[in-house]
């Protein structure tokens, strides 16, 4: 499991940590927050996952890490910080996980409608810094404009794909409904 939290710090820890309760309990604690922080969201990932974690900031900037470069670590600690946010770079808005096929393609909307569709490999895989100082280096903008900050991200597989899309990339003609006559009444 994985958790993040708005300071940028990644915790990742076993699902063996957590033990299984009922309606009434109140739970465990899962990562320490420094003061102001939250968590802004959470993944499941398996042990020997080779999906990549997408990092999107409210200033438009992306970044992948592996998931390899995420140590598992105990419950209730801070985790490692991935990046240090800034005004420049921003502060994390979403995580995604990312397939570890690099031919698979995502699309990332704004809520202005904007969308972009590239490939996994489109983004480039970089290494989690142990340095705060170099904590910002890897970020590319995602939008032209300014304004437009990312909403959502879907990955596209064959079952999401257009039929369009689908004979594109296959290289065939799309498939389309028999024409028919028009019934008449005579």
């Amino acid at each position: 499991l994985l958790l993040f939290s708005q300071t940028a710090k990644i915790l990742r820890i076993s699902m063996d940590q957590l033990r299984e309760m009922g309606r009434a309990a109140g739970g465990v604690k899962g990562m320490t927050l420094q003061n102001d922080d939250v968590i802004i969201g959470a993944i499941g990932a398996e042990k020997k996952d080779t999906n990549s974690l997408l990092l999107l900031t409210d200033q438009q900037k992306i970044k992948a890490v592996k998931l390899s470069e995420i140590p598992v670590k105990g419950r209730a600690t801070q985790g490692i910080a991935i990046f240090k946010p800034n005004e420049r770079i921003g502060f994390p808005s979403m995580t995604f996980s990312l397939p570890g096929d690099k031919e698979t393609e995502v699309v990332i909307s704004s809520p202005e409608g904007n969308h972009i569709i590239k490939k996994v490999s489109e983004f480039p895989l970089l290494r989690r810094s142990n340095a705060p100082r170099n904590c910002g280096s890897g970020f590319s903008r995602l939008y032209r404009d300014a304004e437009d900050k990312p909403l959502s991200l879907l990955v596209l597989d064959a079952e999401n794909k257009p039929a369009e899309q689908k004979a594109a990339d296959s290289g065939s003609e799309p498939e389309t409904e028999p024409e028919t006559e028009p019934e008449t009444d005579e």
